[in-house]
């Protein structure tokens, strides 16, 4: 099988020649599947309880407030549901099933790509998420210099959790504590990893070795992935020509344009945080022209939105 991605991210993955034996997850659904003995680290009340963070399902009394509140599982992402609850009133009217809480943590957001190898991180790569309006991304700093405080806390992690695992994971951070752990990559940003990346992955997960760079790679290029989160009414307008995309990359010179929703399905099976749609993305390495590029992407869709 080829590499599971989402239809409409083929771009980023065509270059990639991957043998019918190789499957390589890049959704957290197929990655579910394919892995039951490690999926129990989709359950985040079970990876903050490992942490010894204060938590617990709905339905149970916070000690304190403000909290967090999440889905347990949440395999659709970009935080369904997600909120912080202020008071025990607030608390008390916000049940819902399946939910949890937690501590409120503060500190930075960052997104950790790494390649295991028999329960082993051999290869690191962390982005830093800059925060939009109401829970969306205003961008995510790619290829951010090492920090070894949390590599190693991510190595340990690693190495008691998933000693038999081979692949990759992608674990988000807050300070430096676990929020979520994915059995996959980031299928947002593999472009802006460098050319050898695909091939590297496709070795990894035919068991071969990690062909790719060793540890953290602290001379890789700093990258910017810029999301366009709206109204979902522009999501609707139908699909975007790969010509449009394609003259849009070329006139800014981004790395690529990722739309995020295929207009044959359902919105109501999209998760979206309260500030928006993400109806798409800006890869590149130059974050000025990623911003002016997803402008120019927004007031396309708007005139098309005004058209009809």
């Amino acid at each position: 099988m080829p590499i599971l991605h989402d239809p409409l991210s083929w771009r980023l993955f065509k270059s990639t020649q991957c043998p019918p034996c190789c499957t390589i997850p890049t959704l957290d659904a197929d990655a579910y599947e394919m892995y039951p003995k490690s999926r129990w680290v989709y359950n985040k009340l079970t990876i903050a309880e490992l942490q010894n963070l204060k938590c617990g399902p709905h339905g149970t009394e916070p000690p304190f407030f403000p909290i967090f509140s999440k889905p347990i599982y949440n395999p659709g992402g970009m935080g369904a549901d997600a909120r912080v609850i202020i008071s025990r009133d607030h608390y008390l009217r916000s049940f819902i099933a399946g939910h949890m809480w937690s501590e409120f943590l503060v500190g930075e957001h960052y997104s950790t790509d790494m390649a295991i190898v028999a329960g082993e991180p051999v290869w690191f790569s962390r982005t830093k998420g800059i925060a939009g309006p109401e829970q969306t991304w205003d961008y995510w700093e790619v290829n951010m210099p090492g920090d070894d405080r949390l590599r190693t806390s991510l190595t340990d992690f690693v190495k008691e959790h998933l000693s038999e695992y081979l692949g990759m994971v992608n674990i988000e951070t807050i300070g430096e504590k676990i929020i979520e752990v994915h059995l996959r990559f980031s299928e947002q940003w593999p472009d802006l990893y460098g050319q050898w990346f695909l091939s590297s992955l496709v070795d990894l997960y035919q068991g071969k070795t990690w062909s790719g760079p060793l540890l953290l790679d602290d001379q890789a290029k700093r990258g910017f992935s810029v999301p366009l989160f709206d109204d979902e009414k522009y999501a609707r307008q139908g699909t975007i020509s790969d010509e449009i995309i394609r003259g849009i990359e070329r006139a800014l010179g981004v790395s690529s344009i990722t739309m995020a929703y295929d207009p044959e399905l359902p919105l109501e099976i999209c998760a979206r945080p309260p500030g928006g749609f993400r109806i798409a993305w800006v890869n590149g390495f130059d974050l000025d022209a990623c911003f002016k590029a997803r402008q120019m992407l927004q007031q396309h869709l708007r005139e098309l939105s005004h058209g009809n």
